[in-house]
């Protein structure tokens, strides 16, 4: 009798591994075919971000921009966020101050980056990029640089959204980025 019971848990067990693979292998297909995750969340019940988290594959991809952007624009603030995804690290690190580039190593970058992606996946683009002063005014980027400013874009990625803050120096070098979620704060910059 006993044997018969753990055979029905095995039974199930495979059952169970089966049905995953299937789910998963429909929803990768559904994917491919152009589904969103909000599309596939709604099936299964539950959130886009919740869909994409258990059964997304974080991916990075070359993102690039073509034009050239002027230090503290938000196309430069952008361009930073495309870097990242694109694994540029470098090239984001080159355009800090010595201070900040101690400090955000190319690990510290990645690292968070790739946190990021698991959450909410790749990055599709940046929306309501905007430039600031350091109190939150915004300001025209196109006005003569008369101090430090802030870029802020909201980074819309697969499924869910960060904020990603770049802190310009009046010189036009990085002094500090930032990848957090909206409506958290306060931030140092």
């Amino acid at each position: 009798m006993a044997d018969d019971r753990l055979a029905e848990v095995l039974g199930a067990a495979q059952g169970l591994r089966s049905a995953r693979i299937r789910l998963q292998d429909a929803i990768d297909a559904a994917r491919e075919s152009g589904r969103t995750w909000q599309q596939i969340g709604d099936v299964l019940g539950m959130s886009r971000q919740a869909a994409f988290k258990r059964f997304g594959h974080p991916r990075t991809g070359d993102t690039t921009m073509t034009a050239t952007a002027s230090p503290t624009t938000p196309a430069a603030t952008e361009r930073v966020f495309t870097d990242i995804a694109a694994e540029r690290w470098e090239q984001v690190r080159d355009q800090m101050t010595p201070t900040a580039a101690e400090v955000l190593t190319a690990d510290l970058i990645r690292d968070t980056w790739r946190a990021a992606l698991r959450e909410a996946g790749e990055l599709v683009r940046c929306e309501d990029t905007k430039v600031e002063l350091p109190d939150g005014t915004e300001v025209d980027p196109d006005e003569p640089l008369l101090g430090d400013r802030i870029g802020v874009t909201r980074l819309v990625c697969e499924a869910g959204e960060w904020v990603g803050r770049v802190a310009w120096t009046q010189e036009g070098r990085i002094g500090g980025l930032l990848i957090v979620l909206p409506g958290s704060g306060p931030w140092p910059f």
